[in-house]
């Protein structure tokens, strides 16, 4: 008996579970194809009942309007059978239990207005399928008694024979039929519950793999490589984090002179004090997996009594892979964890082994990116000016920036000559081409061009000597260039263009114009010349930009468009030169990525103060002809003729030769030139910051002192314990202030 008990158990569990309560009571169900079952069960009661009013006239009950009764039930039901099947409303398993309710007590009204005949008991157990097999278990069972009860209403009101025995067999029959339909839909819902929730276990697992499979696609872009070293980690940081759902994330690279390994990037927990921190190899966590070159798991840091040494607050779980190369060289290790304890599966573990390989492989080619980039840069920047000379009367700033593929060298070039009477020459070039022979070829024409500006001044000539030498070089490549001598003085400007972008003039009142004139052909592409010189003349305060294409050009765009940019900007950026090149290098290139290199000159005439002016130049010989063409130009603007500015360009000039000489030991030092135009009288100040040493016995140097006493009105010669200043004093014997 015991045995049976246990069983009949499961059964005894299994029914009454069929009946509980549920969280979800409709779980499995198919509210869209129930609601076209009953519509369609419901067309069929109206069909069926047409038929049977013809062989059971709803007429036994002579005080009821029997037949407009039942017209009017198959209305209803037909109504509401297309309403189930054809309308876009939503309908609930409540609305339909409802609708299933009133058919079965219209059916019962049927039957009793056909005084209790046979034909339409069969619309009952329509009903019973239509109500049982949309709603729930207990539901269900509820209305088999609701059935069982209206088909027994003839009971009540008719006397037929072996009408109790019929009544009773179809109970049993209903009752049955119920039973089986309810527990095989119940069976067919938990099958569909199940499918379904696979279904979406499967489409969620898709979903994140996806994820992780983008993830893993964005570690491994390759528009990464072009980011700064630091900059590439710091995203590749994010990126894993993003992959594998963590708050934290390091990268941990190793350096093999010191055989450790260095935090060069972290998140999260205080990562910020981490960096530069140093882990011995195979001490700690990242020093295990260099080490072995294989994951570590560590479920529980306060429990395993391990430490980390790159977040400041403990992290619970933690998992660490290495960065591998080919050959099996180890980068250094790639490491993630949570504050919450996480157990990280061997799925976590090769997840974040693809991303560290594929990551390994950007940080590999981001370094020899970085080192190549860095010796093309070197080398570029060595075959340019390492310096710019100071010109009187000029401002002048120049800018090389390299292509956003920084690891070969550009062909860009750009000089500046001065000239003894005081003009400088301006070149800006562009050797087509990338590479050794470009760089090569364009230190070759930055020599000749010095050359030959040093022996003509004419721009046009020296541009023609340059092309003849390119078709010597018998070199298949092609230049353009721009070579300009501007005259400080009077702002007198002539160039020649060899193919290149005219020179932009910003003028004192901030409108920016481009000078016409002086172009032919690149260089190397002619083998004679026809080149000529434009000529232009600039107001005090102007500014001229020469620059080559890499700042302009947009691949798909018209050059004019460039060019109209920057002559927007140029008017947009200050005066002052340096900050006029910054501006211009920040807001003219196009949106994204420059791939050409970039070279810029900008120089401002400066106006010259009337009322003073004043030098601070290194104490050496070569500043002293710096010296007198700024003298020059302001004692022009200030009115002295000739004559006068001979002698005080002299007695100035054995003024500042002295502090060359006497003040301080060579190469060390500087002085000042301070001179002031008050009512046409001039004063100079001379002013060195050593002393004087006393001159040579014997020499027949010397006599500087009584030149200038002679040249000037007054000179007097103060010497003090921070440096020794000379007054000169002359008026101006001019029209201009007689």
């Amino acid at each position: 008996m015991a045995l049976r008990d246990r069983a009949r158990t499961p059964r005894i569990e299994a029914l009454a579970d069929l009946f509980a309560r549920r969280e979800r009571p409709h779980r499995g169900a198919d509210l869209p194809t129930a609601r076209k079952f009953v519509g369609l069960l419901g067309g069929i009661s109206a069909a069926l009942t047409v038929a049977f009013l013809a062989m059971a006239p709803p007429t036994s009950q002579g005080d009821v309007a029997g037949w407009p009764t039942a017209v009017l039930i198959v209305a209803l039901w037909a109504a509401g059978a297309r309403w189930l099947v054809v309308a876009r409303e939503r309908v609930g398993f409540s609305q339909l239990l409802m609708f299933c309710y009133l058919g079965v007590a219209q059916t019962a009204a049927l039957q009793w207005l056909a005084g209790g005949a046979t034909p339409y008991r069969a619309l009952f157990l329509l009903w019973l399928g239509a109500g049982v097999a949309t709603n729930t278990p207990r539901r269900g069972l509820a209305f088999i008694v609701a059935v069982v009860v209206f088909g027994s209403l003839p009971l009540a009101y008719a006397d037929a024979p072996h009408l109790r025995v019929d009544i009773a067999t179809e109970a049993l029959v209903w009752i049955a039929m119920g039973g089986v339909m309810l527990l095989l839909i119940d069976r067919v819902r938990t099958q569909r519950a199940q499918m379904l929730s696979i279904e979406e276990d499967a489409r969620t697992r898709a979903e994140e793999a996806v994820k992780r499979v983008q993830g893993l696609e964005a570690v491994a872009d390759a528009a990464l490589a072009h980011l700064p070293f630091d900059d590439l980690l710091s995203e590749l940081l994010n990126r894993v984090s993003r992959v594998l759902e963590v708050e934290r994330a390091a990268i941990l690279l190793r350096d093999e002179d010191r055989d450790c390994l260095t935090v060069r990037a972290a998140r999260g927990g205080g990562a910020g004090q981490a960096f530069s921190r140093r882990v011995s190899i195979g001490e700690g966590i990242a020093g295990q997996v260099a080490q072995s070159k294989r994951p570590v798991f560590v479920d529980d840091l306060e429990a395993s009594g391990v430490q980390s040494v790159v977040w400041e607050d403990r992290a619970r779980s933690v998992l660490a892979v290495p960065l591998l190369v080919e050959g099996g060289r180890v980068l250094g290790v790639l490491q993630v964890g949570t504050t919450e304890g996480r157990r990280f599966t061997s799925d976590d573990a090769q997840l974040l082994q693809l991303a560290a390989d594929r990551l390994a492989v950007a940080i590999d080619r981001a370094r020899l990116n970085e080192h190549a980039h860095h010796i093309a840069a070197t080398l570029q920047r060595s075959l340019l000016p390492s310096n710019i000379p100071e010109v009187s009367g000029l401002a002048l700033a120049t800018r090389y920036q390299p292509g956003a593929d920084g690891t070969q060298v550009g062909g860009d070039l750009y000089d500046v000559v001065p000239y003894s009477d005081g003009r400088v020459g301006l070149a800006i070039g562009d050797v087509v081409g990338h590479g050794i022979e470009a760089a090569s070829l364009m230190g070759q024409l930055r020599n000749s061009l010095r050359a030959y500006a040093l022996e003509d001044d004419q721009p046009e000539r020296v541009v023609e000597r340059l092309n003849r030498l390119m078709h010597h070089w018998q070199q298949d490549r092609i230049a353009t260039l721009i070579y300009l001598v501007i005259d400080p003085r009077n702002g007198h400007v002539s160039f020649a263009s060899a193919g290149h972008l005219p020179p932009l003039v910003c003028g004192p009142d901030g409108q920016a114009r481009y000078l016409p004139g002086g172009e032919f052909v690149p260089l190397g592409v002619l083998p004679f010349g026809g080149y000529t010189a434009g000529e232009a003349m600039l107001e005090p305060g102007s500014t001229i930009v020469l620059y080559t294409d890499g700042l302009v050009e947009e691949r798909g765009r018209s050059i004019e468009d460039g060019l109209e940019r920057l002559r927007a900007a140029v008017e947009e950026a200050p005066h002052d030169p340096h900050a006029m090149c910054d501006h211009l290098l920040s807001t003219v290139p196009p949106v994204g990525t420059v791939t050409d290199d970039v070279a810029l000159l900008a120089t401002r005439l400066l106006p010259v103060d009337t009322g003073s002016l004043e030098l601070r130049l290194p104490a050496e010989p070569n500043s002293l002809a710096l010296m007198r063409r700024a003298l020059e130009r302001w004692l022009a603007a200030v009115g002295a003729n000739d004559e006068v500015s001979y002698d005080i360009k002299v007695a100035c000039g054995e003024a500042c030769m002295n502090c060359v000489e006497h003040a301080y030991p060579p190469g060390d030092g500087d002085f000042v030139v301070h001179a002031t135009n008050v009512d046409g009288e001039v004063d100079i100040e001379v002013r060195d910051f050593g002393f004087w040493r006393p001159p040579r016995p014997n020499s027949d140097r010397g006599r500087g002192l009584e030149l200038m006493r002679r040249l000037m009105d007054s000179m007097r010669v103060v010497p003090g314990p921070e440096g020794t200043t000379v007054h000169l004093r002359r008026r101006v014997r001019s029209e201009a202030f007689a």
